[in-house]
């Protein structure tokens, strides 16, 4: 139906709806190949009448993902959208089957981050998140966000994408505007957890404009570190 474009005749549906139950006896690494055929096609307007109908979740993806507003986000383009792969598979497998059809521990790891902000997300509404978990966010899904921005309300698609293509964004590319040998040197901090948690801090004061000059961003850096000190 994806790679091909046709709709199953209900005969032909009726037959694999009642066998589902056979597919246990098929090897997990053909399931995983004819999955990953599955998400890098294109879909017709009838993959998900057609997944939900055979209730395919049953067996692969019983989370409740907000499929009717995926499905809107022109996820049967005729081209493939940036981030439509990983949020696809999303929606046909749990974690626990990833890694039961031997998906890597990377593929496996993506999804979950991806899982739980579509769920933060979908329970609180976006604009309810605190700072830090918008931080939080951008650090986790910074390379995969586009596969987020299919999930999230239409009002806030282009600008999320628009933000998300722009590399120079302090918040949905967040980075410490100093490395660590810097930080070492004009603070004479050791290597170590506080100093990556000071990196971060300052990533995230950077993320929302709390500084503007490396002036500033250092002085910003000695007062963290003085309100830390006993970490260091």
């Amino acid at each position: 139906m994806c790679e091909l474009d046709f709709r199953l005749e209900k005969k032909t549906q009726k037959f694999i709806k009642s066998n589902l139950d056979k597919l246990s006896n098929v090897a997990p690494e053909r399931i995983k190949t004819e999955i990953l055929k599955i998400v890098h096609s294109k879909w017709n307007s009838s993959i998900w009448e057609t997944y939900i109908d055979l209730q395919l979740w049953n067996y692969w993806n019983k989370d409740n993902l907000p499929y009717i507003d995926f499905k809107r986000k022109d996820i049967s383009s005729n081209k493939l959208l940036p981030g439509s792969v990983l949020a696809k598979l999303l929606c046909l497998l749990s974690d626990e089957n990833m890694s039961k059809f031997t998906f890597s521990k990377n593929e496996i790891k993506r999804c979950k981050k991806l899982r739980f902000w579509v769920y933060k997300i979908n329970n609180l509404g976006l604009d309810n998140l605190s700072e830090e978990d918008r931080f939080e966010l951008h650090v986790d899904l910074e390379q995969d966000l586009p596969s987020l921005i299919l999930f999230l309300n239409d009002k806030y698609m282009s600008a999320w994408m628009r933000r998300w293509e722009d590399p120079c964004d302090p918040l949905f590319h967040p980075s410490s505007p100093f490395d660590g040998d810097l930080l070492q040197k004009a603070l004479r901090i050791p290597p170590g957890p506080s100093l990556g948690e000071l990196k971060k801090h300052l990533s995230m004061q950077r993320a929302y404009g709390r500084f503007s000059t490396d002036k500033e961003a250092l002085d910003a850096a000695r007062k963290w570190t003085l309100e830390n000190s006993p970490l260091l």
